[in-house]
């Protein structure tokens, strides 16, 4: 199976490392797959050399204007494209995933559904160190699947063709998407991280597009209960 794992980097350094270390950890436990790395930055020289250190063969880098973000996402979107992938999975920069989180998404690719996408999310603020879980939307939005570790298949890609974003945006690309995806998806999986024993963590810090605050549908969690896990022993470097 070949996959594509992708993401769109702007400053925070130190977060793009881990999430480097993240994705590389899976590439290296997966080696039946074929998977590339797609990342789309804006700084220059200096992010090229952050993602070719990690990523230094059949990976690529792509530089372009951070705004409008949409049309970054859009660019990324067609690099993808060239490496004829049946998956494309998306993750933000400040989003880790661990290997049995992938392991579990790679038995529903297998499956064949069109989408696969968590309810739920764990987020970590690296300024006050401290860890939440939030249980998703309790809104007028409630039932609706997170962007956040989005896998979409490239059939429903071709769709599209690979524009999944709506162009001259920077806000509500999740919102955006969803609603595109939604009107191609017949076969989706959307799944509960709690419930499977699952983690994908958002790590917040000064810099993004949202700010790390405890909102009603989110609980914190002590921090003697994650000392085990896999992305606390990455994002504890912060």
């Amino acid at each position: 199976m070949r996959i594509v794992i992708t993401t769109l980097i702007w400053q925070r350094p130190e977060i793009t490392k881990i999430w480097c270390e993240a994705v590389l950890r899976i590439c290296e436990a997966f080696t039946d797959l074929h998977i590339n790395v797609v990342v789309a930055g804006s700084e220059g020289a200096s992010s090229r050399r952050l993602i070719e250190s990690y990523f230094p063969n059949s990976n690529t880098y792509l530089e372009t204007p951070n705004s409008p973000l949409s049309d970054k996402a859009n660019l990324r979107l067609q690099e993808c494209r060239k490496y004829k992938p049946d998956y494309v999975l998306f993750l933000g920069s400040d989003d880790i995933m661990n290997n049995k989180t992938f392991a579990f998404i790679l038995d529903k690719m297998k499956r064949g559904h069109d989408e696969i996408a968590p309810m739920d999310l764990y987020i970590y603020d690296s300024i006050s160190k401290r860890m939440i879980y939030s249980e998703g939307y309790t809104n007028h939005r409630k039932g609706e699947r997170l962007a956040i570790g989005r896998v979409v298949k490239s059939s429903i890609l071709d769709r599209m063709n690979w524009k999944m974003f709506q162009s001259g945006k920077d806000k509500g690309l999740d919102g955006g998407s969803r609603n595109v995806l939604t009107r191609f998806v017949q076969n989706p999986y959307y799944y509960y991280l709690k419930e499977n024993d699952l983690m994908i963590v958002d790590v917040k810090s000064r810099i993004g597009l949202s700010k790390f605050m405890i909102r009603s549908n989110h609980k914190e969690i002590a921090p003697v209960k994650i000392e085990e896990i896999e992305e606390h022993k990455l994002i504890k470097k912060l």
